[in-house]
């Protein structure tokens, strides 16, 4: 019975001394919270209106055509011609777009084998920029002016080609021929053509 008499308030007096070290930071924290000011979130601008986007797209579709981007205004107008729009704009939008859609010219891109045959694990490149990891046999829209074209194959290497695409020229072909990786080197110019025939006797 004694121990537990003395047990009962030396539990107490830990108690109140756990307290009292807890109490000033539990203060000083409440303290802290109060005095710092709340974080106000910063203010968003407005979204634009869907009239603002439409009027938005129209202008645009406009003015990438005068610059002869003919699938960046192909692309606007198709936004604008949306029917969220006003109808007067969709009206207009449709209109120019049923015309870009004509005047844009598309490119299919093929490529052969020298020794016969056809090869689709080409990647073709269109000024600087992937324009296909390999070929479909699919139209490709392109901005009317000349471009730059690199045709890749793994094994057969890179042709360089330089076209001019033109207003109205749809679904146009361009096939480029990729040479036999295994064939021989010709003989360079100014051989006697006796010496290529020994050495074709020869092999």
């Amino acid at each position: 019975m004694p121990t537990k008499t003395m047990t009962q308030p030396f539990r107490a007096t830990a108690t109140l001394l756990l307290l009292a070290s807890l109490w000033p930071g539990g203060i000083a924290h409440a303290q802290t919270a109060a005095v710092s000011p709340a974080k106000s979130p910063e203010a968003e601008p407005p979204k634009p209106s869907v009239g603002e986007q439409c009027s938005s797209a129209y202008e645009r579709a406009q003015t990438e055509k005068v610059a002869g981007h003919y699938v960046a205004a192909t692309a606007a107008a198709l936004e604008c011609s949306q029917i969220q729009c006003n109808a007067a704009i969709v009206k207009e939008c449709v209109r120019f777009y049923e015309a870009l859609e004509a005047d844009t010219p598309t490119l299919v891109f093929s490529a052969r084998k020298y020794e016969g045959g056809e090869l689709t694990d080409v990647r073709v490149e269109m000024d600087g920029q992937l324009a296909t990891e390999q070929l479909t046999g699919r139209p490709l829209a392109v901005d009317p002016g000349p471009h730059d074209f690199v045709f890749v194959h793994p094994q057969r290497g890179r042709i360089q080609v330089r076209e001019t695409a033109r207003v109205g020229d749809h679904a146009r072909v361009m096939e480029v021929t990729f040479a036999d990786p295994n064939a021989k080197a010709a003989p360079p110019p100014g051989t006697p053509a006796a010496d290529v025939n020994r050495e074709k006797k020869n092999e």
